[in-house]
């Protein structure tokens, strides 16, 4: 068990799907298929260790919880609002048209520039099949 906690990051409900399933059929950041299995494990793992207080809140602990004046709070809430608001937008590539070379076609100007296929032949016009000559400018925004 401790090598599937290394595994998945400490996460227990994929530690004990993997145990349960085999650690193939657990891929991290996908849906746990034997859910059913981890829930009723993590109930009884909860049960036996009732005794434990769990850390998220500890009410023995509260007085050391840092205390906050309403104003400060406000202050800073609204300070973030404004960095957010003042920043700048995302610079988008203006680059709309691409070079043609001897020997692309318009795959490979997919593949360089992200854009999908069908969508180059839409904005060009394109016939099949979709030659593509040296030296000509391919829309592709």
């Amino acid at each position: 068990m401790s090598y599937l906690f290394k595994r998945y990051r400490g996460d227990k409900r994929r530690a004990i799907a993997a145990y349960n399933a085999g650690e193939g059929n657990v891929k991290p950041g996908r849906r746990i298929r034997n859910i059913g299995y981890v829930n009723k494990v993590m109930r009884a793992y909860n049960k036996l260790s009732s005794g434990k207080k769990r850390r998220a809140f500890n009410p023995r602990k509260a007085h050391k919880l840092k205390k906050t004046s309403l104003k400060k709070r406000k202050r800073n809430r609204v300070n973030r609002v404004s960095k957010r608001a003042t920043r700048k937008a995302p610079r988008r590539n203006k680059r709309t048209t691409f070079h043609v070379k001897k020997g692309h076609t318009v795959y490979e100007v997919m593949r360089q520039t992200g854009v999908p296929v069908k969508k180059i032949i839409r904005l060009n016009g394109l016939k099949a099949p979709y030659h593509l000559q040296a030296g000509e400018y391919v829309r592709i925004r």
